[in-house]
C-alpha cells in the first residue's frame, strides 16, 4: 500500500516510464513472432510431407502458353523415362450445403497421385482410385470433425448449393490430418479435419505441379525434366520443395534479423534512459528520502520501495503489451472460404516468456542504479531539499 501511495504523488512520471516500456515490449512481441513463424513452419512443414520431402520436385509452369495435349505428352514421357513416379497438383474450392446448415466449408481437390506425395490417412471406407474417375457423382473425403459435427459415414450424399452438384463421401480422414496451404514454399498449413477433399481432373493445365523423383540424383532429374519440357514446347521452371523451404526460411530470417537487433537495442537504450531518469527522479524526492532515512529506514528498504514502485509500472506495461500483442498477433489460426489454416505467426508462451525476461533484464540498471545513489543519501544533506 505503501508504494501505490507513492506512485499516485508521481503519476506523471510514472505513465510515461510505463508507456516507454510498453511500446517497446509490443514491438519486441510483434519481431520475435515473425522470427518464429520460420522456424516453426520450418519444422512442421517436413513432417507433414514425410521422409521423402527431399524426393519431391516443384513445377511452375506457364500455363498461358502451355496446351493441355503437351503438358499430357510432357508427363507421359517423365514416366516412360522413370525420372518420377507421380505428377500431382491440387487446388481450392468451397462448397455449401443444407447438410453443413448452408455453411461454406473448404474443398480441396486434387488428383489420385498427390496421395503419392503424402499420404493421406483415411479411418474409414478408402482413398480415392482411378475407377472414381468414372462415377457419376464427385467422390469425396471429409475430415473427421466435419464428420463427427455433422454425423456422416461412408456411402452419404452431399449436395453442394453453389455448383448445384452432388458429392458421394467414399472415405473419411483420420484426426489431426494436414496439408500445406497455396504452394507448399508458402508454408500454410491447413486443416483436415475441416474440409472436403475431392477428386478432380485433368481438364486444364495449372500453374503448380508437384511430383516425386525416382533418382537421388536431383540435378540431373531437373536437368533432363527442363530438356523434355523443351522439347514439348513448355516453359516451366523446375526446384526441390527442400530448396524452396531453405530459401524461404533463409528470407523469412533475414526480413525480420535487423529489425529484432534494432528492438534489443532499442531496450538496451531505454533501460539505461530509464535508469538515468530514475536516479534524477530521487533527487527530486530528497525531502522524503532524508525523512525516512532520518526514522530508522535503511538504505536497503528504501531501495526494495523504490524498486517495487519501478516494478509494478513495469510489469503493468507487460501485462497490457501481453494483451495487445495477443490481439494483434492472435493464435495464427485462420479461417477462409471454409478452410481453415495456421501460418506460424503466432503469440505463444514462447513469445510471452521472452518478453517476460527481457523486461526483467531492461530492470536491471534502474535496480542497481537506485542502490547506489540511496547509499550515498546522508538524512542531514537531505531534509531540507526539496520533494
Amino acid at each position: 500500500m505503501e508504494i501505490l501511495k507513492r506512485m499516485k504523488r508521481h503519476k506523471i512520471f510514472n505513465f510515461m516510464m510505463m508507456l516507454q516500456f510498453l511500446l517497446i515490449i509490443l514491438y519486441f512481441f510483434v519481431t520475435v513472432a515473425a522470427i518464429q513463424k520460420a522456424f516453426i513452419m520450418n519444422l512442421e512443414v517436413p513432417k507433414i510431407l514425410g521422409d521423402h520431402m527431399e524426393q519431391i520436385i516443384h513445377l511452375e509452369v506457364q500455363e498461358e502458353d502451355t496446351t493441355l495435349r503437351d503438358f499430357q505428352n510432357f508427363c507421359k514421357e517423365l514416366k516412360e523415362n522413370k525420372l518420377v513416379t507421380a505428377i500431382a497438383y491440387y487446388n481450392y474450392s468451397s462448397i455449401a450445403s443444407e447438410l453443413f446448415n448452408n455453411e461454406e466449408v473448404g474443398n480441396l481437390e486434387i488428383n489420385t497421385e498427390l496421395n503419392q506425395i503424402k499420404a493421406f490417412p483415411v479411418k474409414d471406407g478408402a482413398f480415392f482410385s482411378e475407377q472414381d474417375l468414372q462415377s457419376k457423382m464427385r467422390p469425396v473425403l471429409v475430415g473427421s470433425e466435419l464428420a463427427d459435427r455433422f454425423h456422416f459415414k461412408v456411402g452419404d450424399v452431399i449436395h453442394d448449393t453453389i455448383s448445384f452438384g452432388d458429392f458421394k463421401i467414399i472415405g473419411i480422414l483420420e484426426e489431426n490430418s494436414y496439408w500445406i496451404g497455396q504452394t507448399i514454399s508458402e508454408e500454410l498449413i491447413l486443416f483436415l479435419d475441416h474440409q472436403v477433399i475431392s477428386l478432380t481432373t485433368e481438364d486444364y493445365v495449372r500453374l503448380h505441379y508437384y511430383c516425386s523423383a525416382e533418382s537421388k540424383n536431383l540435378e540431373d532429374t531437373i536437368q533432363r525434366i527442363e530438356s523434355i519440357a523443351q522439347k514439348h514446347n513448355i516453359i516451366l521452371e523446375a526446384t526441390t520443395v527442400k530448396a524452396e523451404l531453405e530459401n524461404h526460411y533463409e528470407t523469412t530470417l533475414n526480413n525480420n534479423r535487423y529489425w529484432l537487433v534494432f528492438a534489443i537495442v532499442l531496450m538496451i537504450i531505454i533501460s539505461i534512459g530509464t535508469a538515468s531518469l530514475t536516479s534524477t527522479h530521487l533527487y527530486t524526492r530528497k525531502k522524503e528520502l532524508g525523512i525516512r532515512l532520518a526514522v530508522g529506514y535503511t538504505p536497503a528498504r528504501i531501495t526494495v520501495l523504490f524498486t517495487g514502485e519501478l516494478l509494478i509500472f513495469t510489469f503493468l506495461a507487460y501485462g497490457i503489451a501481453y494483451l495487445c500483442g495477443y490481439s494483434m498477433i492472435g493464435n495464427g489460426i485462420s479461417s477462409f472460404a471454409g478452410s481453415v489454416t495456421y501460418s506460424g505467426y503466432a503469440f505463444t508462451g514462447t513469445i510471452a516468456l521472452l518478453g517476460g525476461a527481457s523486461v526483467l533484464i531492461m530492470c536491471i540498471p534502474s535496480v542497481a542504479a537506485l542502490f547506489i545513489c540511496i547509499r550515498k543519501f546522508q538524512p542531514k544533506n537531505l531534509i531540507g531539499g526539496k520533494e
